[in-house]
């Protein structure tokens, strides 16, 4: 007799219960906590505050206080639209069935991915085989990064 997976039910046609992640923080939820506006809390955690107008010192550090204890996280795809960038490189990996890779590969590999976050940018490795060059058109016509 086979047995349900761990955490299923007796009965095999009902799923156990899932807990869904919290969504993550928004500025919204935090300008509500602290009573002031998204874009302001925004400037504060951006780091743009206008000198001589806008928030106060002991604002600020609620701001901040809040956005910690919400858990909050810039949002990466918005950040990335705003800025125009999106500090990531493409390195294409000719992949073939016929090939064998390097056995050096994962040396490369690991001392770039370890060079391009010091540089606070991240690696991304994209495959292409030895006749089309079609993933790499897509991937420069998309913008998903900045450079290959």
């Amino acid at each position: 007799m086979t047995h349900p997976p761990t955490g299923w039910g007796t009965d095999r046609n009902t799923m156990p219960e899932l807990s869904l992640p919290t969504p993550p923080a928004r500025l919204e939820d935090i300008a509500q906590r602290v009573g002031i506006s998204r874009s302001e809390v925004s400037r504060v955690l951006n780091n743009r505050i206008r000198s001589g107008r806008g928030v106060s010192k002991a604002k600020q550090d609620e701001i901040r206080r809040v956005a910690e204890e919400l858990g909050y996280e810039p949002n990466r795809a918005a950040r990335n639209l705003a800025r125009g960038r999106t500090d990531t490189v493409g390195m294409p990996i000719r992949v073939s069935l016929h090939r064998e890779l390097s056995p050096h590969y994962h040396e490369i590999v690991g001392a770039l991915t370890c060079t391009f976050r010091e540089m606070g940018l991240n690696l991304l490795l994209v495959g292409w085989d030895d006749d089309a060059l079609g993933p790499l058109e897509r991937l420069a016509r998309a913008r998903t990064c900045d450079g290959i």
